[in-house]
């Protein structure tokens, strides 16, 4: 009688992909190289009032400030030791 032959796990090739520090890492890269392509190319915004008084700042002011805080919460899940869960 033969015993049937056991297989052997095969070594991950891709195991870096399955890390949630590398993808919490392309995350934030991928917003701040969008808020450098808005500084470089991007629009200004223009506030008119009753009065045709105008204002002009550029839009990478707001997209940076929201890219700030999606950084911290991106970073505080992605960065975290899973040894307390």
């Amino acid at each position: 009688m033969s015993t049937p032959q056991l297989a052997m796990p095969s070594p991950r090739r891709w195991a870096w992909a399955y890390r949630k520090p590398v993808w919490a890492a392309v995350a934030i890269v991928s917003m701040w190289v969008a808020v450098l392509i808005d500084a470089v190319y991007g629009a200004d915004i223009v506030a008119s009032s009753a009065t045709g008084d105008t204002t002009t700042f550029p839009s990478v002011i707001p997209i940076a400030l929201f890219a700030c805080i999606a950084t911290i919460f991106v970073a505080h899940y992605g960065f975290r030791s899973d040894e307390h869960e």
